[in-house]
C-alpha cells in the first residue's frame, strides 16, 4: 500500500510563516481536505506536496522516497485551479515544456499540429460547404476588461491565420459605435464598451456531415451499418 509521509513541514513566503511543524500520513484510497482562509498556505502546501516548491523545513516521502528523487517527481502531480501555461512562454515552448512530462512522447510535431487543428474549420468549409454555415461573432471589448483592443485583434488574427480563413471571412476590429451597432443590447448591459471584435465562426450540421461521410464511404466501397449485433467481447490486459 503507498503512503504519503509530511515530516515537520515549515512554509514561508516572504516575511510571512505560513504554516509550521505540519506533519501527517495519507495512505491509498485516503482523501485528505485541506481547508483555511486566502493566504494561509493550502496552495503552497499542494505546490510543495507536489514538488514544485521548496519547504523551509521538514521532508516529505511518497513510498519511502524523498521528494527532490526522480521516483518521487514521476509519481507525483500537481492539478491546479488555473491551466497549467506561462504566459512568458510561446505556444511552442509551452507544448515543449508540457510533453517534457511525458516521457513516451518523443519529439512531436508542434508546428503541424496546431496547422492541423487551426485548419478544421477551413477543410470543413471546403469539403462540405453546403452544410457549413458562416456564423458571424462579436466579441465586446469593455473598459477595465480582461482584454484590449491590441491583445483580441493578435488572437483574433491568430485564430483567422490558423485557420487559413477566406479574406470577406476574417476578423474585423470595431470602433464603439460600431460594436453598438452590430449588438444593441450591448448598450444597456451597464458596462462601459470601448470597441469590439467581429469574426466568422464555421457552425457544422453535424447530423448531415455524419450523412455524408457515410454516403461518400459507400461510394468508395465502403460497408455500412447502422446496427450492429455484439455477441461477445473479449478484452485483453496490456
Amino acid at each position: 500500500m503507498s503512503k504519503l509521509s509530511v515530516n515537520n513541514l515549515s512554509c514561508q513566503r516572504g516575511y510571512n510563516l505560513l504554516f509550521e511543524n505540519l506533519s501527517f500520513e495519507l495512505n491509498s484510497g485516503e482523501v485528505l481536505r485541506i481547508s483555511g482562509q486566502n493566504g494561509s498556505g493550502k496552495t503552497s502546501l499542494l505546490k510543495i506536496i507536489a514538488g514544485l516548491n521548496t519547504p523551509e523545513l521538514g521532508s516529505i516521502e511518497f513510498d519511502q522516497n524523498q521528494s527532490n528523487s526522480e521516483k518521487y517527481q514521476i509519481e507525483t502531480l500537481y492539478l491546479g485551479h488555473y491551466a497549467a501555461l506561462s504566459s512568458e512562454l510561446s505556444c511552442i515552448e509551452n507544448l515543449e515544456y508540457l510533453t517534457n512530462i511525458n516521457t513516451e512522447i518523443l519529439s512531436p510535431n508542434f508546428h503541424d499540429a496546431l496547422k492541423e487543428v487551426g485548419l478544421e474549420r477551413k477543410i470543413v468549409h471546403k469539403n462540405a460547404r453546403h452544410i457549413v454555415i458562416a456564423e458571424k461573432m462579436l466579441l465586446p471589448i469593455i473598459e477595465k476588461g480582461s482584454l484590449n483592443k491590441f491583445f483580441t485583434n493578435i488572437a483574433l488574427w491568430v485564430y483567422d491565420f490558423l485557420a487559413n480563413v477566406e479574406k470577406k471571412e476574417r476578423r474585423k476590429m470595431l470602433n464603439k459605435k460600431q460594436t453598438i451597432k452590430e449588438e444593441p443590447l450591448l448598450n444597456a448591459k451597464g458596462k462601459k464598451i470601448i470597441g469590439g471584435g467581429l469574426y466568422f465562426e464555421y457552425i457544422t450540421d453535424d447530423a448531415r456531415l455524419t450523412i455524408e461521410t457515410i454516403k461518400k464511404a459507400q461510394e468508395l466501397g465502403a460497408q455500412c451499418f447502422n446496427y450492429n449485433k455484439v455477441n461477445s467481447l473479449s478484452h485483453e490486459a496490456k
